[in-house]
């Protein structure tokens, strides 16, 4: 098998396309990821719109029948029902979203963006009674997770058609 397999990580590396399955194959990494720049910079687009709390903002850099896969809730399809999701999500309190991408790439008329996020977390109601008395607000959270998402060009723009998260462990 080793023998077999060999020869093959070797012809897949050498045209270029070959790098994901030769690790996939052997489980070692031949080479660091890319970032695609062009996707870069929608991350930072989408962040900026996050950060304002601008759910509407949010909702146009996804493709019309776009689909959401948050964790723990149904599927969100459509760019009104993620306006409603992220509306909502901003509602809550979520805030200070840090994207940073393992590996991001384009090609033709589709591109994938795969990475880790951090946000903040605050409940926007004050907590219970203080040991004071009195409520108080919520004490901020830190969520790390993890995302994929896959892009469509709609004319000269990268928009969002799939985009799956999921949240670590959060932390105080």
């Amino acid at each position: 098998m080793r023998t077999i397999l060999f020869p093959l990580v070797v012809l897949l590396v050498s045209l270029g396309v070959g790098a994901p399955y030769a690790q996939l194959l052997t489980g070692v990494s031949t080479g660091s990821k890319s970032k695609d720049p062009a996707l870069e910079r929608f991350a930072r687009q989408f962040e900026v719109a996050f950060n304002k709390k601008d759910a509407a903002a949010v909702a146009l850099l996804y493709v019309e029948d776009a689909v959401l896969m948050p964790p723990n809730v149904p599927l969100v399809r459509g760019r009104q029902a993620i306006q409603a999701f992220f509306t909502k999500e901003f509602e809550q309190g979520i805030t200070d979203l840090r994207l940073t991408a393992i590996e991001s790439s384009t090609s033709g008329q589709t591109g994938f963006d795969a990475g880790t996020s951090d946000v903040q977390i605050r409940a926007a109601r004050p907590s219970q009674l203080t040991t004071l008395g009195v409520g108080g607000p919520s004490p901020a959270v830190r969520a790390q997770g993890k995302y994929v998402t896959i892009y469509k060009r709609v004319g000269p723009d990268w928009k969002i058609a799939f985009d799956i998260f999921n949240e670590d462990k959060a932390t105080q």
